[in-house]
């Protein structure tokens, strides 16, 4: 999606990135280094889920382009893209039928839509999200999510689970 477009989530695609976000050690240094990095500035959000209540919402040119907050201890960290959905509800049912696991929600975030964290059965934590109907999400410009790859020890499994969850074809 471009920037500045506002799509409702019968109109994103379903498989499509539709946020980014960085689990980070030390959420200060990475604020630091990202806004020095690409021009970013943030917010802060009050989060209950995070282990300080905060998460920072990355801005560039007033678009919201990525987010940010404090990893737990034995959480893991590191960059997750997190998919568009039509309905989380239903997504937890397929991917609990495509042999995935479901990790937390559909949980409710409210402005923002509808989140389900789970693990494919390629074994790769995903994200998937059912975004509001007035979502934009910077993509098109320097400094905004470009693009993202799957690593994984069981290609089969995964080109599986996505092509069937997205209707996508392996070709």
């Amino acid at each position: 999606m471009s920037v500045g477009m506002s799509v409702s989530p019968s109109l994103l695609p379903a498989g499509l990135p539709c946020w980014v976000e960085l689990a980070s050690a030390d959420e200060q240094s990475a604020r630091t280094f990202y806004g020095e990095l690409f021009g970013w500035e943030f917010f802060l959000k009050r989060d209950p889920a995070t282990i300080n209540r905060r998460y920072s919402i990355a801005l560039l040119n007033e678009f919201e382009t990525a987010g940010l907050y404090q990893a737990a201890g034995d959480q893991s960290t590191g960059w997750m893209v997190h998919l568009a959905v039509g309905n989380t509800v239903t997504t937890a049912e397929w991917v609990e039928h495509l042999g995935g696991t479901l990790t937390l929600g559909p949980v409710d975030i409210p402005d923002r839509g509808s989140i389900l964290h789970a693990v494919d059965p390629s074994g790769a934590p995903v994200v998937f999200w059912q975004p509001p109907e007035n979502w934009a999400f910077a993509t098109t410009m320097p400094g905004t999510f470009s693009g993202a790859d799957l690593n994984t020890h069981d290609a089969p499994s995964a080109d599986h689970f996505y092509c069937r969850l997205f209707e996508f074809t392996d070709q």
